[in-house]
């Protein structure tokens, strides 16, 4: 590794370890290992996006890593260009850095797991630049019954563990060589990292997110900011003619109403302060309700923001509610702006809706 390499290390080292003591997003709530707990703070603080389940007193968590080729473009002083290539090549070996630390990650939890495992498995292949592992360990057990184990079929070095209180599982496969670019830096394969809490008795004191209640307490965040809004309902029922191809974003072909509020954009770096609120509230709305029904989408802030920063579910498949946090870029005014919903049934988000006042199966009023 060269010198330069070395110092973007140290560098993201220290990043991270300031990063992970100042967090405030409470990725786990009662979670049963602590190492556990750990490694899916230390992957957020890397920046992947951690999406939680919680169904009462059963959490499912996962979040995926890549892993990079080693290729850099080469930089010529004469290339017009060289100033890009430059900062694609950092951007690059700092992608493959944050992995390779989250790997490192992954293997030293598993392997610290092992003396407490009830079942474990660990295979790593690593030969010609072919990579491929998977591991998985069982915690604790049920007072009713042992760990199950079983051989998956389809994947001959995969073992699979059910009926147990905690299961934590990594795999990650190489793409095949045709697939990964020689020209260019790339991702040469994705690793997925899955871990359920299930207790044995079931808690009966379940309840629903109230999406009302959750939508007034952010509300107060962007009052606080001083940031204006205006109101836009979009409803779609079994009348809206699906071949009409408008561009919509919708969440399945049902019926449904969406409530939105588009709040005033503004310059990134308050964006993301605001945002960063916005997660505090809605963690400190889910820690007062630990039985409530819900999955969590926690999106990291990109160079632009990702524009899906957060989702609470709730419901089943013929009743969901949707709690909606997204992020508009203008690029025309270099500034972003808030779209925050609640909607039940289908989630519906036509096209142009930053003008809109409502849309009704695709009958459209305009703010003037």
């Amino acid at each position: 590794m060269n010198n330069m390499k070395k110092t973007l290390l140290i560098i993201l080292c220290c990043c991270l370890t300031i990063g992970m003591q100042a967090q405030t997003t409470k990725l786990l709530r009662e979670y049963q290992n602590p190492k556990i707990e750990g490694l899916l703070n230390y992957a957020e603080s890397l920046g992947r996006e951690v999406t939680i389940v919680h169904t009462g007193e059963d959490r499912y968590v996962d979040f995926s890593v890549e892993m990079y080729n080693d290729v850099r473009y080469p930089v010529d002083e004469q290339n017009p260009d060289r100033e890009t290539y430059e900062r694609w090549n950092r951007e690059h070996d700092e992608r493959r850095a944050k992995s390779a630390l989250l790997i490192d990650s992954i293997r030293n939890t598993f392997i610290g797991l092992l003396d407490d495992a009830n079942k474990s498995y660990m295979w790593d292949y690593h030969h010609d630049g072919v990579d491929s592992m998977y591991y998985t360990v069982a915690l604790g057990k049920y007072n009713k019954g042992e760990v199950k184990e079983h051989q998956r079929k389809d994947r001959e070095r995969e073992l699979e563990y059910s009926f147990a209180p905690e299961i934590l599982t990594f795999r990650f496969y190489q793409d095949a060589p045709r697939y990964i670019r020689k020209d260019a830096p790339s991702s040469k394969g994705l690793g997925e990292l899955f871990y359920k809490y299930q207790p044995e008795v079931s808690d009966s004191n379940e309840v629903e997110v109230d999406m009302t209640e959750l939508m007034k307490e952010v509300g107060k965040v962007l009052k606080k900011n001083k940031v204006k809004y205006r109101t836009l309902q979009t409803v779609i029922d079994s009348t809206y003619d699906w071949n009409d191809r408008e561009i919509i974003t919708s969440y399945s072909r049902r019926a449904g109403t969406t409530t939105s509020r588009v709040y005033d954009s503004r310059c990134k770096e308050e964006t993301n302060k605001i945002l960063e609120e916005i997660k505090a509230v809605v963690w400190n709305y889910l820690d007062k309700h630990p039985h409530a029904d819900f999955t969590f989408i926690n999106r990291k802030n990109a160079p632009q923001l990702n524009p899906m920063a957060i989702r609470v579910y709730k419901g089943d498949e013929e009743s969901t509610e949707l709690f909606n946090v997204y992020v508009q870029y203008l690029d025309r005014r270099n500034e972003y702006c808030f779209l925050i919903s609640t909607s039940k049934g289908n989630y519906v988000l036509p096209a142009g809706w930053g003008r809109l006042k409502s849309w009704k199966n695709g009958a459209k009023k305009y703010y003037q």
